[in-house]
């Protein structure tokens, strides 16, 4: 997710993580959005100083929707397993964990680049 992206879902009421469920942004009462650890409570600024710069990887983002709660609910698996979704980014179980589809199961997805990913990564 793009950083508009990430405030335009916030601002809509959407639940966005970082990495893992553990991670959410959030919009405090001065307007600022942060990336809380729930398990803490501990913020850092959504972006660097600038703010415009992520801090993350925009693929690192995503919204509570994403989260996986189907075993069937995944359109793509990369190379190593990892299931993608529509947009070719990882899909996470409950507990903000990165879903990998068992080996038996991979041969009836298509294969799919993760957007950070080239196919030089692969070699």
């Amino acid at each position: 997710m793009t950083l508009e992206e990430i405030k335009a879902a916030i601002d809509q009421g959407r639940t966005v993580y970082h990495q893992s469920a553990n991670y959410q942004v959030i919009r405090d009462n001065l307007g600022q959005y942060l990336i809380k650890c729930r398990s803490n409570d501990y913020c850092i600024g959504l972006t660097w100083q600038d703010g415009k710069t992520l801090n993350g990887k925009p693929y690192e983002f995503f919204t509570k929707n994403e989260i996986y709660t189907d075993h069937t609910n995944f359109s793509y698996i990369s190379r190593d397993g990892v299931a993608l979704n529509e947009h070719g980014h990882e899909i996470r179980d409950e507990s903000g964990a990165i879903v990998i589809v068992p080996p038996e199961e991979r041969g009836f997805y298509d294969i799919a680049y993760r957007p950070h990913e080239t196919p030089e990564d692969w070699e």
